[in-house]
């Protein structure tokens, strides 16, 4: 059944004097990365005789604690956020006790009945009301019942409103900052590669952040600089859950003439401030997709790696294990002058008919300028690899030995480099091998071995384990 509810309100009481919802200025927001921004603007303020001003349009979502208004003179005596939106049940809940006009319909012929009870209490969705000696329940979501009110309540008001009394009740401008969730950003970024030649290919990049803004507040031609890195902040009571329609709201991309320019880029502290180019509308409940950076031609390594985990130097019974796919990571140094704020990395190439696919996709931390970024985006059809035990020796309690062969076949057109990984773990040393080894870490030894185009590689290697 429909909830049919209608809440007439005869008289809103409006103190105008107290009204304080013009912005002198266009509002700044430093944007976090964690959901979390700092908001900053300039308000045309004035108080009434005592001081006391009353400012909208604040987020419902923000951190009572940072709330700041800092008038241009005096000081705030004393300051207080009011979040109360009226509804059925907050009205019902502040009418306890008194009598409020409850309106019966006759469903067989329309005629209604106008009454006016005391509210004595609410019991889930039905109200218990008493007149004339009598005590009733009446449904809340009922078609057939409906409430009204001669007002709303003090204080009770459609949006979150910041009530401050100042030292002194000139007309002037202030400053009001506080933190707020529900807006934040993240990084996604297009990586089109060539076809590669060998372990060798070039790419184009394309960055770009998603900036959300999931609370009630427009922010008009804002100035926005989105912070990357990673803050420390005090655990403090979860905020409000995001309504449904907020989650189900289409991404809005920005759609500028021509290229537009990057953000200009600065360090700060020890994180790095982006500073959007131009004014940004962040509408309420809507999302906006912002060039961050482009790169054309870029040297892409990609390498096919076997990563056999641990090997511990047990005893397996010695019979080759079924084919494995190598995983095929693409490596990037980051030589350019920026760095690379984490977000999603989708790579993309084209196909013998030009038609462009998806090659696969990864997560990626901050990438710092000088540091490489790596992405693992599957694993390859035509580069596996089949490893067998082939003699396993127990010295004595402590000490092991074990020969192993890995072979390594490439189905593909070109030659390639394979990197061998394997992870011991404990003391270990390698007493025989046909190819030189590496060692990464204390853990591990890695090979690395070139397999010709439709041909095959074979490594062994001898290692005597230790337990500690």
């Amino acid at each position: 059944m429909n909830t049919v509810i209608k809440l007439f309100i005869a008289a809103l009481g409006v103190v105008a004097c107290a009204a304080a919802n013009a912005a002198a200025t266009s509002p700044r927001l430093s944007i976090y990365q964690h959901d979390l921004a700092f908001v900053q603007e300039r308000r045309a303020i004035q108080p009434d005789g005592e001081g006391w001003v009353d400012i909208r349009g604040v987020s419902e979502l923000a951190d009572i604690d940072s709330l700041h208004l800092a008038p241009t003179v005096g000081s705030v005596i004393q300051q207080a956020f009011r979040n109360d939106p009226p509804s059925l049940v907050a009205l019902l809940e502040r009418h306890l006790g008194e009598r409020i006009t409850v309106i019966h319909t006759n469903p067989g012929n329309g005629e209604e009945l106008q009454l006016t009870p005391r509210l004595v209490a609410i019991e889930g969705n039905r109200v218990l009301i008493a007149d004339n000696d009598r005590v009733e329940s009446v449904p809340m979501d009922d078609p057939a019942w409906r409430f009204r009110f001669a007002s709303l309540p003090s204080g009770m008001d459609a949006k979150p409103m910041l009530r401050a009394q100042l030292g002194v009740v000139d007309p002037q401008e202030a400053e009001l900052s506080y933190l707020t969730g529900g807006v934040g950003w993240r990084a996604h970024y297009r990586l089109v590669v060539d076809a590669a030649r060998g372990n060798a290919q070039t790419g184009d990049i394309e960055g770009r952040v998603a900036v959300h803004n999931d609370t009630a507040i427009d922010w008009r031609a804002a100035t926005v600089e989105l912070v990357a890195g990673s803050l420390n902040r005090v655990a403090r009571a979860p905020l409000p859950a995001p309504r449904p329609e907020m989650l189900m709201r289409a991404a809005a991309v920005a759609d500028f003439a021509g290229a537009p320019p990057e953000p200009a880029r600065e360090a700060f502290g020890d994180y790095h401030l982006y500073t959007l180019p131009m004014p940004v509308t962040l509408p309420a409940r809507e999302r906006r997709d912002l060039l961050l950076l482009a790169r054309e031609r870029v040297p892409v390594r990609r390498d096919y790696r076997f990563d056999f985990g641990h090997n511990n130097g047990l005893y397996q019974a010695i019979s080759p294990q079924d084919p494995l796919p190598a995983a095929i990571r693409l490596r990037i140094s980051n030589d350019d002058a920026d760095p690379l704020p984490a977000g999603t990395w989708r790579v993309y190439g084209h196909d013998d008919k030009g038609v462009l696919r998806l090659l696969g996709e990864d997560n990626a931390d901050n990438v710092p300028v000088g540091r490489e970024l790596r992405l693992d985006i599957g694993r390859a059809f035509d580069v596996t690899a089949r490893r067998t035990q082939t003699q396993f020796r127990r010295l004595n309690n402590r000490e092991t030995v074990s020969d192993w062969e890995v072979e390594i076949a490439n189905a593909g057109a070109s030659e390639i480099d394979v990197l061998v990984v394997e992870r011991f773990g404990m003391n270990w040393e390698i007493s025989d091998e046909n190819e030189r080894h590496e060692q990464p870490d204390a853990e591990s030894a890695s090979w690395r071995l070139k397999v010709p185009a439709g041909g095959s590689r074979v490594l062994s290697y001898q290692v005597t384990t230790r337990q500690r």
